[in-house]
């Protein structure tokens, strides 16, 4: 069950993005919400990353759930994020050694 705090999480940190083809919602810049995320003060900075992995287990523990729902549990399997490295991008091959 999706919590309100997690419907306002996954508002607040994903934007749709209209210039992608197809268009996207992307994460946005952490600093953005978080300036200290950036510090040079290791507490500060420390405390911004620890509350960002707080935010963003509450996001993906939702849209898990969500793509459960929606897709079905083998279907959604596909957009659980896993230990696997993502596939090559077309810049990644272009400039291959």
């Amino acid at each position: 069950m999706t919590t309100d705090i997690s419907i306002v999480s996954c508002i607040r940190w994903y934007k749709r993005d209209e210039n992608a083809v197809p268009p996207v919602y992307a994460l946005t810049q952490i600093s953005k919400f978080l300036p200290d995320f950036l510090s040079t003060d290791a507490q500060k900075k420390r405390a911004a990353t620890n509350q960002f992995w707080d935010e963003n287990d509450i996001m993906q523990d939702a849209l898990e759930m969500a793509a459960n729902q929606v897709l079905g549990p083998e279907e959604a399997e596909k957009y659980v994020v896993s230990g696997n490295p993502p596939p090559p991008t077309i810049v990644d091959l272009k400039f291959a050694p």
